[in-house]
């Protein structure tokens, strides 16, 4: 048999298939060995995580649940050598969603629920005891006209859920503001804030009120687009060449006598108000 594997199929293609049958393997362990089974994170969120694991489609897991912000979860956790997985009440163990993954590195998704609602890895520091705490952006653009979620999760391997911030990003200048629960100290470095708007802060506008006009810089598509907001329809477009855009951090629009500049970090961008681009370089004023 084995004869006849080796000359039908490449060597490689048999090792694909063998590691293809073989699943993880999930430990009867608490996902976070040191987590407490109740921790509060103020007087209105919380987190609860048993130690004692149950036994669903023959894989152990733990009930967990948490209130935070406006968000609450009922169900389990589930732990592998390389991931931990959440699973809602109610749901089968084959509808686990990844919740962490060890592996990761800052800039990777841990998971991509739709093109609308997304987790991903923005940061990754030691933590008090060696360990790894992973900071994660969670984010769902649920409409024009409905609230967004935008948080970062702050979790340590061996502890948990540490801390939580709900941010707001100002689409005028992009200055970031803050609500924190739990210990806020994982939140102190003004180097996290560059790291949300790396990911996070795409577009900037900027409203000429008297004439209805509503501009646009979006870092993501690469241009920059001024819309009749009574018409409902785009006037004018620019596109940049320049694919560096995308990891712009600090950016905005400002009016000028005829036109308008954008602003992208130390370069200047001064526009027609038909979008032709006039100049270009470091800012001088």
């Amino acid at each position: 048999m084995a004869l006849l594997i080796r000359r039908f199929f490449p060597t490689s293609f048999v090792v694909l298939l063998i590691l293809a049958g073989c699943g993880e393997e999930f430990v009867d362990l608490p996902p976070f060995e040191k987590a407490e089974e109740s921790t509060t994170l103020d007087a209105k969120n919380f987190v609860s995580l048993a130690h004692t694991a149950e036994i669903m489609d023959g894989k152990p897991v733990f009930p967990f649940s948490y209130q935070i912000f406006d968000e609450s979860f009922e169900g389990y956790l589930a732990k592998s050598q390389e991931k931990i997985y959440s699973i809602e009440l109610g749901e089968n163990f084959d509808q686990r969603v990844p919740f962490l993954d060890f592996a990761l590195v800052p800039g990777d998704t841990l998971h991509k629920f739709t093109p609308r609602r997304y987790h991903i890895i923005i940061d990754k520091r030691l933590g008090p005891e060696g360990e790894d705490v992973f900071f994660v952006l969670r984010r769902t653009r649920r409409g024009i006209s409905d609230l967004e979620e935008r948080q970062i999760w702050v979790i340590s391997a061996i502890s948990g859920i540490m801390a939580v911030a709900k941010y707001q990003i100002d689409p005028f200048n992009g200055s970031v503001t803050l609500e924190m629960i739990g210990d806020s100290e994982w939140f102190r470095d003004s180097n996290l804030t560059r790291r949300i708007k790396l990911y996070d802060y795409t577009r900037t506008i900027y409203m000429d009120r008297d004439r209805s006009l509503l501009y646009e810089f979006n870092k993501i598509g690469g241009f920059i687009r001024v819309r009749d907001v009574k018409a409902r329809e785009e006037i004018f477009r620019y596109d940049f060449s320049n694919k560096g855009l995308r990891n712009l951090v600090n950016f905005s629009l400002r009016p000028e006598v005829s036109g308008v500049t954008l602003q992208a970090e130390d370069s200047c961008y001064r526009f027609s108000e038909s979008l032709q681009l006039v100049s270009s370089g470091i800012c001088r004023d």
